[in-house]
């Protein structure tokens, strides 16, 4: 739609501003707001051709060269220097999460993430697709997100699965949404970590639990804090008593498991079992 379409279709020409309905529905949150600040004439003007990367808004082979630069130098990975990405790397470095889902949030923003498709431009695999859902090639933004045996997760969620994301074509552009329109980037970048240490278990032939374990799972840690539970049946297999709490995180699953022995045996001389 916005390939064959004007300037002139995002106004509304009774009223000589923006056609808000229109700019909303066709354009990202944080575009369309950007849109929406640029003051519109009061009056008619012809339309002229006009360079902007020149002062007088010719365009010169110069100008031009200089452009084409600048742009080449933007798509490269390792962008942590440039200051088109600042603000979204001090909002990523800034985050309460542990260094290691930071880190790799940092690699999923300039496509260093081992997908397949990388793996493939590098003479690493012969095949691209998808292990998962086996219908699309695997780049980054499919492998963490727009895969469709992730949708049940995002449901979960409604603000991670809004139209606006939805239509995100890079990693970079859906954290940047995530970010700007403050959609608990803590929480998504701890599911994030998980989704992708959930894809390399799965590589290897290991189980792993479910979407719905994997979102509480990311929150708990968010939250500084585990789960456990707990049943007591009889020898019939029934269920007697159960019980589930939640505790402060421990150090590792070793002592999450012997906590919930503990729990288990503490229950058991409670209810007289």
């Amino acid at each position: 739609m916005l390939a064959e379409s004007k300037v002139n279709k995002l106004m509304d020409q009774d009223r000589g501003g923006w056609n808000r309905e229109v700019i909303e529905a066709t354009l990202l949150p944080f575009e369309a707001e950007i849109v929406q600040k640029i003051p519109l004439c009061n009056t008619n003007q012809p339309d002229t051709l006009t360079w902007p990367f020149n002062p007088n808004g010719e365009y010169t082979v110069k100008s031009g060269y200089k452009f084409l630069q600048t742009e080449l130098q933007n798509t490269r990975p390792g962008q942590s220097d440039g200051s088109r990405l600042n603000p979204l790397w001090q909002s990523m470095w800034s985050l309460t999460v542990p260094s290691k889902v930071r880190n790799l949030t940092w690699r999923a923003v300039p496509n260093s993430l081992p997908a397949k498709q990388n793996l493939v431009k590098r003479k690493i695999i012969q095949g691209d697709g998808c292990d998962v859902c086996h219908d699309n090639r695997e780049d980054v933004l499919h492998a963490l997100y727009k895969c469709p045996r992730l949708e049940a997760l995002w449901h979960k969620v409604p603000t991670w699965n809004h139209s606006s994301l939805r239509h995100v074509t890079s990693f970079i552009d859906l954290l940047g949404c995530v970010f700007a329109e403050n959609r608990e980037p803590e929480l998504f970048s701890m599911v994030i970590w998980a989704l992708w240490t959930r894809r390399n278990t799965l590589k290897l032939g290991k189980s792993v639990g479910t979407l719905d374990q994997l979102l509480n799972q990311a929150r708990d840690k968010l939250q500084n804090c585990a789960g456990i539970g707990v049943v007591i049946r009889n020898k019939c297999g029934q269920a007697m008593v159960s019980l589930s709490q939640r505790i402060p995180l421990p150090y590792s699953a070793v002592e999450v498991e012997a906590l919930a022995a503990r729990r288990g045996l503490e229950l058991a001389l409670e209810t007289g079992f």
